[in-house]
């Protein structure tokens, strides 16, 4: 799901990042050239050897070579790598950011009930924001 241009919200489906990024959670990656990945990063990328899903792990290793980078990178809770290479001039997510759990909601299969609860929160946080602005 795009939610602003270069930015793409996620729903963790593993709990292959855990403790850091735990199944349910809600990533937002922003979308960059692969030159702007350091070691350490969480990176979100297309992984050939799983019919292209995407995967997002951290970098462990990056070398340059012939016009593309050479990745290698694990998820925290796993043992095994990944190693994958993207051309300079291609693109990948980089984790910005996460908030826990949501992704349990928007992954609900009725979407009368998704957007129930979507409203009932935007109500809730609405509610909240006036009552602190009428107190003040």
């Amino acid at each position: 799901m795009q939610l602003l241009i270069g930015f793409r919200i996620l729903v963790v489906q593993s709990g292959s990042m855990a403790p850091t990024i735990k199944a349910g959670d809600i990533i937002v990656t922003k979308m960059t050239t692969p030159d702007e990945v350091d070691v350490g990063d969480i990176v979100t990328f297309r992984d050939d050897t799983r019919a292209n899903e995407l995967v997002s792990h951290r970098v462990l290793k990056v070398k340059p070579k012939d016009g593309r980078l050479f990745f290698v990178t694990r998820g925290d809770a796993n043992t095994g790598v990944e190693r994958w290479s993207i051309e300079r001039t291609g693109s990948l997510g980089i984790v910005s950011f996460q908030v826990p759990k949501l992704g349990y909601f928007l992954r609900m299969p009725n979407p009368a009930v998704r957007m129930g609860l979507i409203v009932g929160a935007a109500l809730l946080l609405s509610w909240w924001g006036l009552s602190r602005i009428w107190r003040g």
